[in-house]
C-alpha cells in the first residue's frame, strides 16, 4: 500500500534511492508525531542516527521541497485559479545557544532564522501546498546598524535587500505553476515594494497587495493614491467575518467599498524603480463603518490589484481574496505550535533548514485537513486519510460497536472525531474544529493506527 508520504514525494531525486527512501521514512515518522522530538519520532537508535545523517547531506533544501511543489502544482491545475499567499515569519532559537549559523531577528537580543513561505490555496480557501519557501539568517551587523542595513537601503540594488523575497516568491510561482493555471500572488503591507509591483508578469498572473505607501500617481487630477480612492464614490457595503488575530477576537464587520483605477509613478529616490516603468493598478479601499467598529480598532484595507476592478462585485472579490491571506499565517502557526519546529535541538542552521522542509509538508497536511472539511464535508475521508488510518479511527468510535463500517466515513465525520481526540467538544455552538484540536487528535490517532497495523499484520501472518 502506498502511503501519503510516498505519493507526495514520488518525484524526489536526491541522487540515490536510499536517500529518497530515508526522506519518505522521516516524513512518515514526523507526521505521526508532529510535535515530538526527532529521537522520539524516529524511535530506535539506528533510525535516529540515520535521520541525523540524512539532515547532514550536502544538498540544497529546495531538492526536498521540489516534489511537494510539483504535487501542489498538480492540485492547483484542478481549479479555475489559485491564490498564492505569501508571508514571512521568524524562527526564534535564542534559547538554543549551540545552534551555528543563526542570525539576528526582530526581537531585541534574539537569534534565529527568517522564513518566507508561499502557500497555494483554492478559491474556496483549501490549502493545496507550498509553492516556495526560502530560509535565511540575517548578517551580523555591528554598531548602529545592528539587526538591519537601514542606512544603506536606498543605495543597495533591489535584489540585495530583504524585501526582494517577495519578488523571488512571485517568480517561483510563475515557474512552478502550469501556464494554463491563472494565479493571484497575495501579500500584506510588507509586500508593498515597487520591485514586486513593477515586475514582468506572465499571462494569467496578477498581484493583490495591501498598500502601506501613499504612492505618487501619474494623474493630472490626483497626486497621491489615497487622495484618488477617497474621491471615488462608495460602491456598496460588504459584511465580512474577520478572523481572530493577535490583536482581536473573531467578529463581524461591515465594510464600505470604494475603488479607482490609477497609474503608479515609479520611485524617484533610491534603486527600487530602476529599470521599471509606471504601473497601472486598481486600488480598492475597504473601510469599516462606525456601526460595527464601535470602540474597537477600525478595519481599513487599502488594496492594490493588477486586475481591472470597476464594479462592486469585482471589488468584493479582491477583499474576500485578501481575507484568505490569513491561511498562510495559520500555516506558520501550525509549523511552530503544532510541529514544534522551534523546539528542535539541532547543531547548525543547515540541518534546521532541511528539517524545516519536511516539517512544513507535515504542517500543510494538518492545515489541509482543517479546511478541506469546511469546503467538502461530504467527501469520503479517503481523500485525507490512508486506509489504515480511517479504519483505526472507526474502531475507536465512542458509544458504538467496534465493527468496521462497510464504507469509509465522510470527511466531516472523520475530522470531527479526530478533533474530539484532541479535546474538541463538538457542541452546537462550537463551529468547526480548529487546527490545534486536529493536530492533537491526529497524534493520538497515529498511536492507535500503529497498534491497528501491528495487530492486522500479526493476524495476516497467523
Amino acid at each position: 500500500m502506498t502511503t501519503w508520504a510516498e505519493q507526495e514525494m514520488r518525484s524526489l531525486d536526491l541522487g540515490d534511492k536510499r536517500r529518497n527512501r530515508r526522506a519518505v521514512c522521516l516524513l512518515n515518522a514526523w507526521s505521526k508525531q508532529p510535535d515530538a522530538s526527532i529521537p522520539v519520532a524516529c524511535g530506535s537508535p539506528a533510525k535516529i542516527k540515520a535521520a541525523y545523517r540524512h539532515l547532514d547531506l550536502d544538498i540544497d533544501p529546495q531538492e526536498w521541497l521540489a516534489p511537494h511543489s510539483t504535487r501542489t502544482a498538480e492540485r492547483a491545475a484542478e481549479h479555475p485559479y489559485v491564490l498564492a499567499l505569501s508571508d514571512t515569519t521568524e524562527l526564534d532559537f535564542t534559547g538554543l545557544s549551540s545552534l551555528e549559523g543563526a542570525g539576528p531577528i526582530d526581537g531585541a537580543h534574539c537569534r534565529g532564522l527568517k522564513v518566507h513561505s508561499v502557500l497555494a490555496v483554492s478559491p474556496e480557501g483549501i490549502p493545496l501546498g507550498l509553492l516556495d519557501q526560502r530560509v535565511w539568517a540575517r548578517d551580523e551587523v555591528e554598531g548602529e546598524e545592528a539587526g538591519g542595513k537601514k542606512k544603506t537601503r536606498r543605495k543597495r540594488a533591489p535584489d540585495d535587500k530583504e524585501s526582494w523575497k517577495w519578488r523571488t516568491g512571485a517568480e517561483a510561482c510563475q515557474e512552478r505553476l502550469p501556464e494554463q493555471v491563472p494565479f493571484v500572488y497575495v501579500g500584506d503591507r510588507e509586500a508593498d515594494c515597487y520591485s514586486l509591483l513593477g515586475m514582468p508578469r506572465r499571462a494569467g498572473m496578477d498581484l493583490l497587495i495591501r498598500a502601506t505607501h501613499n504612492r505618487k500617481l501619474k494623474d493630472p487630477e490626483y497626486s497621491y493614491l489615497i487622495q484618488a480612492v477617497e474621491a471615488a464614490p462608495v460602491l456598496g457595503r460588504l459584511r465580512l467575518t474577520l478572523p481572530r488575530s493577535r490583536k482581536r477576537e473573531e467578529r463581524e464587520a461591515v465594510l464600505e467599498i470604494r475603488c479607482a483605477r490609477v497609474v503608479l509613478e515609479k520611485p524617484r529616490n533610491g534603486t527600487n524603480g530602476r529599470g521599471l516603468k509606471p504601473v497601472e493598478v486598481s486600488v480598492v479601499l475597504a473601510r469599516e463603518v462606525d456601526e460595527t467598529a464601535g470602540e474597537k480598532e477600525r478595519v481599513e484595507w487599502l488594496l492594490l490589484s493588477t486586475r481591472e476592478v470597476r464594479t462592486l462585485e469585482e471589488a468584493i472579490w479582491c477583499v474576500k481574496s485578501y481575507a484568505l491571506r490569513w491561511r498562510v499565517e495559520r500555516f506558520h502557526y501550525t509549523l511552530k505550535s503544532g510541529c514544534g519546529i522551534e523546539k528542535l535541538q539541532l547543531e547548525n542552521a543547515e540541518r534546521m533548514k532541511r528539517a524545516l522542509v519536511l516539517y512544513s509538508i507535515v504542517a500543510w497536511r494538518l492545515l489541509h485537513m482543517t479546511y478541506y472539511v469546511r469546503a467538502e464535508p461530504n467527501a469520503p475521508c479517503t481523500v485525507i486519510l490512508e486506509d489504515d488510518e480511517w479504519k483505526a479511527l472507526s474502531l475507536i468510535r465512542p458509544g458504538r460497536k467496534r465493527t468496521m463500517p462497510p464504507q469509509p466515513p465522510t470527511v466531516k465525520e472523520a475530522v470531527r472525531q479526530i478533533a474530539s481526540l484532541g479535546g474538541f467538544m463538538g457542541r452546537r455552538g462550537d463551529g468547526d474544529p480548529g487546527v490545534k484540536s486536529i493536530w492533537t487528535g491526529f497524534r493520538r490517532l497515529m498511536d492507535v493506527t500503529h497498534g491497528y497495523r501491528a495487530a492486522t499484520q500479526d493476524l495476516g501472518n497467523g
